[in-house]
């Protein structure tokens, strides 16, 4: 009974703390519906998000929008902590693999309903992305997409001109091959002005480009249990090697000083020639870089949007390549319900309809997930056009993990361990045990090879209040990426 009692305290604190968070930013509107709603667009991109909210209010003068910005590497703790205290927002824009968790979880409700007659109008890939098996064991459809990415390669032409790269011969086509890649990045960092040849995302999401690059995968096809594990095999080992011996080279900054705002502020700063980085940084290096934009107080002499260049990330001998797919959809609390429900839904599909991506991809360089966008003419007139473009072609070619609810936490054990290694605090044959232990723990027992079940208790339960508060604690320790 003590024990009840401080957990039932515990939430009565939980929800004390985060009341605030939840109040909103505008005057409660009498009788009006209210709909709450989190967003984790960057500052660059907000403006555009308030603008769709203004527009959708106007709209519907019955409906309130209560928004509030989170910041990205947070708030799925944030989101998780607030559900346990019956204190999460009625509309979400969830990431990739967090859509499958909730909706496995029991903690978002379908939408089959509401977005089945725009079905033909979404890319594949982004449907892929929010169909899953709820806990009645049935696929629904639980998010509207909003919008689909994945990494490229950026480069700062001015160096590659320095260093006796041909520009002229590189177009957004073009991928090289892994030595090809290593050569270049020595070539820049001897015979150009850059500080550095290149950077990426210190976490697994800057190091899944050239794990996948390599052929490796963490389990055979898309089956997810303890048979399939791939992780330990061959390819898999030299990928990460591959990955280690980039972090350790001299023409790429030390692995404790690439996080993500920090190797944004190399690239915009012109301290670094090349950046993975997606079609959401595309507004903050065009405009707010001096490499880039002329019309800065601190511009360089060769700034230009030319000098921004984009090409395909690398490849391996058998044509991996390893730019994983990402995206976004809007997700629905289970527990909203009436005529709440009713208009979180309108505003959710508002808010993934062609004309608010439309006016992302015009304006935010976002790549839509609906077909019909890209034939709009307003965005193939748009300055912005002939980066979607690009982009489409690496989303079509994008690396596809499995859809899974246990992706999330399999990911984020792999890379907690990924980085004690890439960091020197732990040798390889270390890491990939500590990694495989690890997910025994939680994968599903393997209905092809018993011997590999273990004696090891599955651990997939109900998301627990104790377990998301540690997770939040936790999270800064393993947060230094930002997955779209």
């Amino acid at each position: 009974m003590i024990v009840k009692n401080k957990v039932f305290f515990g939430l009565w604190v939980i929800a004390l703390i985060l009341l605030p968070m939840y109040t909103s930013h505008h005057a409660k509107a009498q009788n009006k519906i209210q709909v709450t709603f989190w967003y984790t667009e960057n500052e660059s991109e907000a403006p555009g998000v308030e603008e769709l909210i203004q527009e959708f209010e106007a709209q519907n003068p019955n409906i309130d929008i209560v928004a509030e910005q989170k910041g990205f590497f947070t708030v799925k703790n944030t989101y998780l902590v607030q559900f346990a205290a019956g204190l999460e927002p009625m509309v979400f824009r969830a990431a990739r693999d967090w859509v499958v968790e909730f909706a496995f979880q029991g903690m978002i409700q379908p939408v089959d309903d509401y977005i089945k007659n725009d079905l033909n109008d979404f890319l594949p890939d982004a449907l892929r992305l929010v169909k899953y098996f709820g806990p009645d064991g049935v696929e629904h459809y639980f998010g509207f997409p909003q919008l689909v990415d994945a990494p490229a390669l950026f480069f700062n032409k001015h160096y590659f001109e320095q260093a006796g790269i041909n520009v002229s011969e590189i177009t957004p086509q073009t991928s090289w091959t892994w030595d090809e890649f290593l050569a270049n990045a020595q070539k820049l960092y001897q015979n150009s002005d850059a500080e550095w040849a290149f950077t990426l995302q210190g976490m697994f999401y800057g190091g899944q480009p050239i794990y996948y690059g390599h052929g490796a995968s963490f389990f055979r096809g898309d089956t997810v249990d303890r048979a399939t594990i791939t992780v330990d095999n061959e390819t898999s080992r030299n990928a990460l090697k591959f990955l280690k011996n980039v972090v350790d080279a001299d023409w790429t900054p030390t692995w404790d000083k690439q996080g993500w705002e920090t190797i944004n502020d190399y690239f915009s700063q012109g301290r670094v020639a090349m950046i993975q980085q997606g079609p959401w940084e595309l507004k903050n290096f065009l405009e707010f870089s001096p490499e880039f934009n002329p019309n800065l107080a601190d511009a360089k002499p060769y700034a230009s949007e030319d000098n921004f260049g984009i090409m395909r990330l690398p490849h391996d001998e058998q044509g991996h390549e390893g730019a994983p797919l990402g995206g976004h959809a809007y997700v629905i609390s289970k527990r909203v319900t009436g005529e709440q429900r009713e208009a979180a839904m309108k505003f959710a599909q508002f808010m993934s309809s062609a004309y608010a991506m439309k006016k992302g991809a015009i304006e935010y360089y976002h790549v839509p997930a609906r077909l019909s966008v890209f034939d709009d003419p307003d965005v193939k007139a748009s300055s912005a056009w002939k980066y979607i473009q690009v982009f489409r072609e690496i989303v079509n070619r994008a690396f596809k993990v499995p859809v899974h609810h246990l992706w999330a936490q399999l990911e984020g054990y792999f890379a907690d361990e990924l980085s004690a290694y890439l960091a020197d605090e732990q040798d390889l044959d270390t890491m990939l045990e500590r990694v495989i232990s690890l997910w025994k723990e939680i994968l599903p027992p393997s209905t092809i090879n018993p011997a590999l079940n273990t004696d090891i208790e599955t651990k997939e339960e109900p998301i627990s209040v104790l377990a998301v508060l540690f997770g939040l604690f936790i999270t800064p320790v393993v947060l230094n990426r930002k997955r779209k």
